[in-house]
């Protein structure tokens, strides 16, 4: 058994270390003869998130590769795990800023009114966007809302 320990078993550790921090337990408990008999036996158990939303699938995936029971399906090195988080990292964190970016806007919209030229205004109000159209020969007044 220990001549099959190499980088991809340190690379199992920080996948157990990870499912700890993100449930809140050890993927496995007992001595240290039940959970290497544990290990042995198959990959941890599911994760139960101590959040209550569900994790990201990405997040998920990456502790999968990370704690899989065949040294041959992780990730080759610690390294490639922690290169795996960071692009995680880097799309949580290019998400929430283009939320912040669409939740400025959508602020900026509320008090937003463009004349688009001497028959037409747009707006949007209330989360509708409306255009509106003035007829200079009928004198009637068109409303679009979308």
């Amino acid at each position: 058994l220990l001549d099959r320990v190499d980088r991809r078993s340190d690379v199992y550790a920080l996948g157990s270390i990870l499912h700890e921090i993100l449930s809140g337990e050890p993927p496995f408990r007992g001595s240290s003869r039940k959970v290497l008999a544990a290990v042995v036996a198959g990959p941890p158990p599911a994760l139960v998130p101590r959040a209550d939303r569900p994790l990201p699938p990405e997040l998920l995936a990456a502790l999968r590769r990370a704690t899989a029971r065949r040294p041959d399906d992780r990730f080759p090195d610690a390294g490639a795990l922690a290169a795996e988080l960071r692009a995680f990292l880097d799309g949580v964190r290019q998400r929430d800023r283009a939320l912040a970016l669409v939740r400025e806007a959508e602020a900026i919209a509320q008090h937003l009114t463009i004349f688009l030229h001497n028959d037409s205004v747009c707006t949007f109000r209330n989360n509708c966007f409306f255009y509106i159209y003035i007829s200079s020969k009928s004198l009637k007044a068109n409303i679009f809302i979308f």
